[in-house]
């Protein structure tokens, strides 16, 4: 329990959920030592903002939103060439029809 654990990868829930103890007040101290970390690693995955739940959604819709604001620029042109195909075929068979 208070070992260190060497060579033992965490996942990133593992260190999400890791890092959320602090937030609930728990001491880093006991945090690290429940989990067998060091402190410099605790501090580590704090200093790159390693996914903690609430980060990663806001993450996760800013992703999103990026995503839902380049497919309305793609639909947009699609529309727009659509439009254009429409009008070079109405105006070849008017041409034809009169």
């Amino acid at each position: 329990m208070g070992a260190i654990r060497t060579g033992t990868t965490f996942t990133e829930d593992e260190i999400a959920s890791i890092l959320l103890e602090e937030e609930a007040g728990t001491p880093v101290r006991d945090i690290c030592r429940r989990h067998g970390i060091s402190e410099l690693t605790y501090y580590r995955w704090r200093g790159r903002s390693v996914r903690v739940p609430h980060g990663t959604a806001d993450a996760k819709v800013k992703a999103i939103e990026e995503e839902v604001r380049v497919l309305r620029r793609l639909l947009a042109f699609q529309a727009l060439d659509v439009q254009k195909l429409r009008e070079r075929i109405e105006g070849k068979t008017g041409a034809s029809a009169g």
